[in-house]
């Protein structure tokens, strides 16, 4: 079973989780459309990660690696859904958020690391190649962090999320011709009904406004 490809559209439940945020924190208003296009991406996304069978034998490493997904795309919706809470009360720029966010994470990684690693592996900040690469992940990371948090500042945050919907896409064809992963009919039905439901539950989201 495909793991990149099942990893984003994993991933692609944000929208979903995203309404559900906007309902219970931003009191966004919540249709009867989007409730169902919301079911039909998770059957999208189950079709692409069953490959269409329930007699299959799954991989355990891949029941749980879902799982991780599902909870961490759990998770990062609702920081972002309380972000744009702060973002709307101007209590937060996207570059402060960006700096607070990435020095917190860098206390609780390092932190981890020499928990459970010893201190004598921190020799490979010794190599200039290492450093090189450490710097330019961190630069791909927080400038894509911050055009997101610009993103959340002007608009919803299931509608942000929308603009990162092709990805499923992507990641199939890179997984397709990099790492060799196989396409298959079941994930392009599970992608074509994941980002439809997409595509319909941010639409269904702007009707109550032109009321």
């Amino acid at each position: 079973m495909a793991g990149a490809i099942n990893g984003s559209l994993t991933q692609k439940t944000s929208v979903f989780f995203g309404l559900i945020f906007g309902v219970l924190i931003l009191k966004e208003r919540i249709s009867k459309l989007q409730i169902i296009f919301s079911i039909i991406l998770f059957f999208g996304l189950f079709i692409a990660i069953t490959q269409g069978s329930l007699t299959t034998s799954y991989d355990v490493e891949v029941v749980i690696g879902v799982l991780l997904l599902l909870f961490i795309t759990f998770l990062w919706m609702l920081g972002h859904t309380l972000t744009k809470s702060m973002f709307d009360r101007n209590e937060m720029t996207p570059t402060q958020m960006v700096f607070v966010r990435n020095i917190i994470s860098g206390i609780i990684l390092i932190t981890i690391y020499l928990i459970f690693f010893p201190v004598e592996n921190l020799s490979v900040f010794n190599d200039p190649i290492n450093i090189f690469f450490f710097i330019a992940m961190g630069i791909v990371y927080g400038s894509g962090l911050f055009c997101w948090y610009k993103t959340l500042s002007y608009l919803d945050v299931s509608k942000a999320t929308i603009i990162i919907s092709p990805t499923p896409i992507v990641t199939s064809l890179f997984a397709s011709f990099i790492l060799g992963e196989v396409f298959t009919v079941f994930h392009l039905i599970g992608t074509l009904l994941v980002i439809s439901s997409i595509i319909m539950i941010v639409r269904q989201k702007e009707i109550p406004k032109n009321k």
